[in-house]
């Protein structure tokens, strides 16, 4: 296989079909592409939906969390299970159109050394799309946003403008490098690329064009706050007692 889609899904069965026609439209047009869907233990019955959605689909899969345990674990299951040559996970809502995952791999395809590519969406070139209405809404997300960036640089767990973007993708090889991944949930993609970066993975930044679909939010400023901030310590815990570094195989100098 060339090119593995992994799609966390939780508790989505009122569109998660739709989404799946505009996911089959981008891997129909690659070839040796496939989608792999994987549910974090949904409550309702998105699992039963997709099973019986995508039978007789031959370029498309669901696997299965026994207990829900964060999208991070949903991701790092598809990643694994994949035997892709290019691997790239992405938002079931689409937030990232399937052009913006298209622009993903071709940043993996053009340069041999670059082994991932993930969205950012504070470049200058970026563009959010969303309704007029939902502009306050969206301005204290991207301010909430910016504050975490500048505490995560504070505490030298990033180099990078955004790290929470929900694209990103890697070239197939380096999963392996992952295997030290201990946060799930809130602080998943700042453990993702510290490590990245200690294992001296190439990682390229990508402006994209990211949508927002309506002001509501699972997320708490307060609640979750707390919990990344927690994520955070222990990551930075982890890195100062150099769990994340890159060892040299043995026999290489």
């Amino acid at each position: 296989m060339n090119l593995s889609i992994i799609v966390p899904v939780y508790n989505c069965e009122k569109w998660i079909t739709t989404k799946i026609d505009e996911f089959l439209i981008l891997t129909n047009q690659l070839i040796d592409s496939e989608i792999i869907l994987v549910d974090d233990f949904s409550s309702d019955n998105t699992v039963e939906i997709i099973s019986n959605y995508i039978l007789g689909i031959s370029n498309i899969r669901l696997l299965k969390l026994d207990k829900n345990q964060g999208k991070g674990a949903a991701v790092m299951k598809g990643l694994n299970e994949s035997n892709a040559e290019y691997r790239i996970f992405t938002d079931c809502d689409l937030a990232y159109p399937i052009s913006e995952v298209k622009k993903v791999y071709d940043e993996l395809l053009s340069d041999k050394n670059i082994g991932m590519v993930i969205a950012n969406r504070r470049d200058l070139n970026s563009i959010c799309e969303l309704n007029p209405k939902y502009f306050k809404h969206v301005y204290s997300r991207e301010k909430s946003g910016a504050t975490l960036n500048k505490f995560l640089k504070f505490m030298q767990l990033t180099l990078f403008d955004d790290t929470q973007a929900g694209l990103k993708g890697f070239r197939g090889n380096n999963i392996k490098k992952f295997s030290g991944i201990s946060v799930y949930r809130f602080g998943f993609d700042i453990e993702l690329l510290i490590i990245a970066v200690r294992q001296k993975i190439v990682i390229k930044q990508i402006p994209v064009r990211y949508i927002y679909h309506d002001d509501q939010s699972t997320v708490s400023v307060i609640r979750d706050g707390i919990r990344i901030i927690r994520d955070s310590i222990k990551i930075f815990i982890n890195d100062k007692n150099h769990q994340y570094e890159y060892k040299q195989p043995l026999g290489k100098k």
